[in-house]
């Protein structure tokens, strides 16, 4: 039989090697710089952010609009984090595959709703065929993106602008901090909408029954 505790001595010895240590360390540094890369956009994104999104709260809450989120691609994947904050926040939502929305989904959304699009760019194709059929019905169309000039801009009426955004990693190409900005965006609309519902922990413990924060805020709501 082989001798597995001479194998793992063997490999930590290996993994300190001199050559090994250094590219480690190098590896550390690069994850820990887009970490910070990640948060200098979030500060940006915080100074850059206006009453906009004041007044995309103050629609939701005067109408019990339904808000449905809706993106491409990891925008869309965001907005489903987004929605399901949301809804577990007291404000009702949905989060609405494109794809599936131009095939027969787009019977989903009822005039009074929000519709939420997230697009770096504000030129993403569905979500434009998307606005342009919600047009025909009364729906308030709200963006989060890094294009407060582009198509979907101009057609929304809210634009939650984040500013020019830099991807981090070596291609700057693949979604990063723009989405990480996103989310942000999405947690800040959810946390004025809470906080002007008077949404209560007990309310948050109704619709959180199971697993540990469920039964912790249980006995937190028996014990009052």
């Amino acid at each position: 039989m082989p001798d597995l505790y001479s194998e793992d001595i063997e490999c930590e010895n290996r993994s300190q090697a001199p050559g090994i240590a250094a590219r480690r360390s190098s590896m550390l540094d690069r994850a820990r710089d887009a970490i910070l890369q990640e948060a200098k956009t979030l500060t940006t994104v915080a100074a850059h952010l206006d009453e906009q999104i004041c007044l995309l709260a103050d629609y939701i809450i005067s109408s019990s609009a339904l808000v449905v989120v809706s993106g491409v691609g990891k925008s869309g994947l965001v907005g489903e984090k987004i929605s399901a904050t949301l809804v577990s926040t007291g404000t009702r939502s949905i989060a609405l595959d494109p794809l599936d929305a131009l095939h027969g989904s787009l019977g989903r959304v009822c005039s009074g709703d929000v519709f939420l699009a997230l697009s770096k760019s504000g030129q993403t194709d569905e979500l434009i065929q998307m606005v342009r059929a919600f047009k025909t019905q009364a729906i308030r169309i709200a963006l989060i993106t890094a294009n407060g000039s582009s198509s979907l801009a101009e057609m929304a009426h809210h634009v939650l602008d984040l500013g020019p955004i830099e991807e981090v990693g070596i291609l700057r190409l693949a979604p990063t901090a723009s989405t990480t900005a996103m989310m942000a965006i999405g947690d800040a609309l959810a946390v004025i909408l809470e906080e002007r519902r008077g949404f209560t922990r007990d309310d948050f413990a109704r619709v959180h029954p199971g697993g540990n924060l469920g039964r912790v805020l249980a006995r937190r709501t028996l014990s009052y």
